[in-house]
C-alpha cells in the first residue's frame, strides 16, 4: 500500500498531467489547506445513498470571488474520484457534501483525500469507511404467545438521505413478518410479527440489507393458565368461588377443563371457558356437607397441556 506522501505525490502528478487542477480565481496564495471530518465518520458507508460532510479549511480568508480547491479521493467510498469546491470570499472554511459513488462496502476500507489548489498547497486526511450494516435493537421480544401480533424494530450503522428497505424473513410458517422501511434520513423502522394461534417452536428472523445479513432467535409459548385464585376455606356445604387467569389476553376463546379432588358436590363444572380478548374467568364450585373434621378441596384447571391447581380447606 502506498504511504500518505506517496499518495499525495501521485495525485497531484495525475491531476496535473490531466490538467485538472482548479483555475485560479484569486491573485493571492494560501498558506495552508486542511480537510476535516467534523461529524467524525467512521462507519456505514454502503450505498449510493450515504452522504459525507467534509469540510476545507484555508490559513487566511479567501480572497475576492473565493477559493478553488481540488479535492480527489483514493476510493469511491467517499465519493470523491475529483471535485472542486469554492471557499467563499472572506471566510476560512467550507463545507459541503459528497455523496458514495460505490453502490457497496462489503468491507473496511481506508480513504485518502487530498485537497489543493493552484497554487500547489495541499493537505490530506485518512477516513476509515464501514459497511452499512443491518441489526436488532436490543429491546426486541424474545417470547411469543400463540395468536399474538409483535411489534420488531431494525436499524442501520447510520441514517441515509434517501427511504430504505431492510428484508425481513422467518424461519418459522407459523410467524408472518414484512419487510422493514426505513424513512428518508432515519436510522430505524419497525415491522409487524403476527405468530397464529397454532403456532409452536423456535422462531428466527433474518435481517438483511447491503449484502449483510443479521439473526435474531425468539420462541413461542402456549397459551396456558397463569394461576387459579380462590378464598383459603370454605364452610361445607358452600359453593366456592374460583378464579381462572391467563398469561395474556385470550386469542379466541379458551377452554379450560377443571378437574376436582376432595368433598366437590355434584353439579360442579367440568369446564370453564375465558372469552376472547379477556384473561380470566370465574368458576362456582359447590362442596359436600359434612359434619366433622377438615376436608382439602383441591380443584385443577387445564389449557394446552399445562395445569394449575389451587387448594381450599373445607370444615362444617
Amino acid at each position: 500500500m502506498l504511504g500518505r506522501s506517496t499518495l499525495r505525490t501521485s495525485i497531484l502528478a495525475v491531476l496535473t498531467s490531466v490538467g485538472m487542477l482548479a483555475t485560479s480565481l484569486a491573485q493571492a496564495e494560501i498558506t495552508d489547506v486542511t480537510l476535516l471530518n467534523p461529524l467524525n465518520y467512521d462507519y456505514a458507508y454502503g450505498g449510493a445513498n450515504t452522504r459525507h460532510r467534509l469540510t476545507i479549511t484555508l490559513a487566511d480568508p479567501a480572497e475576492a470571488g473565493g477559493h478553488a480547491v481540488d479535492i480527489l479521493s483514493s476510493d469511491a467510498s467517499l465519493g470523491l474520484s475529483r471535485a472542486t469546491v469554492i471557499v467563499p470570499e472572506g471566510e476560512t472554511s467550507h463545507t459541503f457534501m459528497v455523496a458514495s459513488s460505490r453502490t457497496v462496502v462489503p468491507a473496511s476500507v481506508v480513504a485518502t483525500v487530498l485537497a489543493t489548489d493552484e497554487d500547489n498547497s495541499m493537505e490530506s486526511n485518512d477516513f476509515t469507511v464501514r459497511p452499512m450494516q443491518p441489526s436488532f435493537v436490543p429491546g426486541n421480544t424474545t417470547t411469543f404467545l400463540q395468536g399474538n401480533v409483535y411489534t420488531y424494530t431494525v436499524k442501520l450503522s447510520a441514517r441515509l438521505q434517501n427511504e430504505q428497505t431492510i428484508a425481513i424473513a422467518c424461519d418459522n410458517p407459523g410467524v408472518s413478518v414484512e419487510d422493514a422501511v426505513i424513512p428518508a434520513n432515519e436510522s430505524t423502522a419497525t415491522f409487524s410479527v403476527t405468530v397464529d394461534p397454532s403456532a409452536t417452536g423456535n422462531v428466527m428472523f433474518t435481517a438483511s440489507f447491503n449484502g449483510f445479513t443479521v439473526k435474531q432467535n425468539a420462541k413461542i409459548v402456549r397459551m396456558v393458565l397463569k394461576s387459579m385464585t380462590a378464598n383459603s376455606t370454605a364452610t361445607a356445604g358452600s359453593t366456592v368461588a374460583v378464579t381462572l387467569n391467563l398469561m395474556s389476553l385470550a386469542v379466541g376463546d379458551q377452554t379450560v377443563a377443571i378437574t376436582y379432588s376432595g368433598p366437590v358436590a355434584a353439579g360442579a363444572p367440568a369446564s370453564a371457558v375465558i372469552s376472547n380478548g379477556t384473561k380470566s374467568v370465574v368458576v362456582h364450585v359447590p362442596t359436600k356437607t359434612f359434619t366433622s373434621g377438615t376436608k382439602t378441596l383441591i380443584v385443577t384447571g387445564s389449557l394446552n397441556g399445562e395445569s394449575k391447581m389451587v387448594r381450599i380447606q373445607v370444615s362444617p
